[in-house]
């Protein structure tokens, strides 16, 4: 599992999540290729995945998208 890994990588790989959360939106500008830019809000959601005794994998990701990993204490 690493950074830029799609969402349904993620879940054949790990399994289902402990929990999963809509934790907020964020806007990007795109090019598209007729030259133009638009604005697209993309969704940021949250997975937790318990990996070991003491610890939670804590998941982000942005429009589909894994964009960070942290590990948390319980």
């Amino acid at each position: 599992m690493e950074e830029g890994d799609l969402k349904i990588h993620i879940r054949d790989i790990c399994g289902e999540p402990l929990s999963v959360e809509v934790i907020g939106y964020t806007l990007r500008t795109e090019r598209h290729t007729n030259g133009y830019l638009q604005e697209r809000e993309h969704i940021l959601e949250e997975w937790i995945y318990k990996r070991q005794s003491k610890y939670y994998d804590v998941l982000t990701f942005e429009a589909g998208r894994l964009v960070r990993i942290e590990k948390i204490r319980r």
